[in-house]
């Protein structure tokens, strides 16, 4: 499927024009920069934007609405990848093909009017409904810590170097999201509105009317704004943390974040993924084979990564008194690695498993439009280059890679039960 842009006074639209849905999708992407404030601000202004606007005084409004358009997905997001901060509106609707004619103005127009047409008096949010979503957010943070499994994925994400800046900690989260009225977040809704990169991404069997249909429902003129590439480079080996704490659960956990140094787009986005798959990626896994098949010293043990930043994360369960072995074996595994002391034919079936994910794309309309967004704001390339770009894997691409691996932090919650 072939991708076609549209060029629009200070923004962008890209239109991938299928028959093969009956849905159509709709993103609407503010790009720009993160920094530490989209940690604060992005959530309440997302919650907000959901629960109020101009038209819809409240969410029975809303849904109410919602129903009569034959029940849309529609919702306001963000997302960071890397350095970027994306900001927008997510819309899937059935074809007006398939329901009535009108239909798909009118689904635009309830979409648009969420996004840019708020609930404004005195230049702010409204104050009581911002404190509830305040309330909400400042005890999902604070309830962290009864959830140990999450509790330590956002701990080492504070002690990894994956943005640009130093995350706060959960209680400076909280300190800052206290501090936000409806006049600083509105300030921070027009700053984004006017300082972001907009780029407006369409699938489905899309006609010009829908393409006039958004462009006229834009309600200001956006400016162009280039921005760089949103991959982060790791050019320095972090000075080892190792943090220790005990937590009142009966298991155990270890989240052990790795850092690449300097990997280059192939490796970032080919080399890594299976560099990951066969460390810790499934049941053939070299982790997974030794720690909980062979020698049964964990519940679970997986890897995951982030091409944007070229970190992983190994996440294992246990009872305490494996700690040591568990570290014991993920050191070895790493070194292993490292002298490319692992099977070939894992390299076969981790890209075969990669390969066919990318020709499934297409039959998922998410999932195209994702992929669109990918070539247009990261740099991706088309799946058919991907498919070529993953068979060019060699094991001695991952064996290089391995050792530009490092282990930058130890998060290990200890827990309680002893294995009697």
């Amino acid at each position: 499927m072939k991708i076609k842009d549209y060029k629009v006074d200070g923004y962008n639209i890209h239109v991938l024009k299928t028959d093969k849905f009956k849905q159509t999708k709709i993103l609407v992407e503010f790009v720009s920069y993160d920094n530490v404030k989209s940690l604060y601000f992005a959530p309440l202004l997302i919650n907000i934007l959901k629960r109020t606007s101009s038209q819809y005084n409240s969410l029975n409004q809303k849904n109410l609405a919602l129903y009569k358009l034959y029940a849309p997905s529609c919702s306001v997001n963000y997302n960071i990848a890397g350095s970027y901060l994306c900001f927008g509106l997510n819309l899937t609707f059935l074809n007006e093909k398939y329901t009535e004619k009108g239909m798909n103005e009118k689904t635009i127009d309830f979409a648009f009017n969420i996004l840019f047409d708020p609930k404004i008096e005195n230049k702010s949010f409204d104050e009581k409904t911002l404190e509830i979503i305040k309330e909400e957010i400042i005890h999902e943070l604070e309830s962290k810590k009864e959830n140990p499994r999450s509790y330590i994925g956002t701990y080492l994400s504070e002690n990894l170097p994956i943005s640009k800046y130093k995350l706060p900690s959960l209680k400076e989260t909280i300190a800052q999201i206290k501090n936000i009225d409806g006049q600083t977040l509105y300030k921070y809704y027009q700053y984004l509105l006017k300082k972001s990169r907009l780029e407006i991404f369409i699938t489905g069997d899309v006609s010009e009317d829908i393409i006039s249909q958004i462009t006229s429902r834009i309600p200001y003129k956006p400016k162009t704004v280039d921005i760089s590439s949103p991959y982060i480079i790791q050019t320095k080996r972090p000075k080892l943390k190792v943090i220790k704490e005990k937590i009142p659960d009966n298991q155990s956990l270890l989240n052990i974040g790795l850092v690449g140094l300097n990997l280059n787009y192939f490796e970032s986005n080919y080399v890594l993924r299976i560099y990951s798959s066969i460390l810790g990626g499934g049941t053939e896994s070299l982790l997974n084979k030794e720690a909980r098949e062979e020698k049964s010293l964990c519940y679970s043990i997986s890897t995951a990564r982030c091409d944007f930043n070229s970190t992983i994360r190994i996440f294992s369960a246990f009872d305490k008194e494996n700690y040591n072995q568990m570290i014991e074996i993920i050191n070895r595994k790493l070194e292993d690695m490292r002298q490319g002391n692992f099977e070939d034919n894992l390299i076969d079936e981790y890209k075969q498993s990669y390969i066919a994910s990318f020709y499934d794309s297409e039959d998922f309309i998410g999932v195209c439009t994702e992929d669109m967004k990918g070539e247009v704001l990261y740099g991706d390339v088309p799946n058919r280059e991907k498919i070529k770009n993953m068979r060019k894997v060699t094991k001695e691409d991952v064996v290089a890679l391995a050792r530009k691996i490092h282990i930058a932090t130890i998060i290990y919650l200890e827990g309680e039960r002893k294995n009697d």
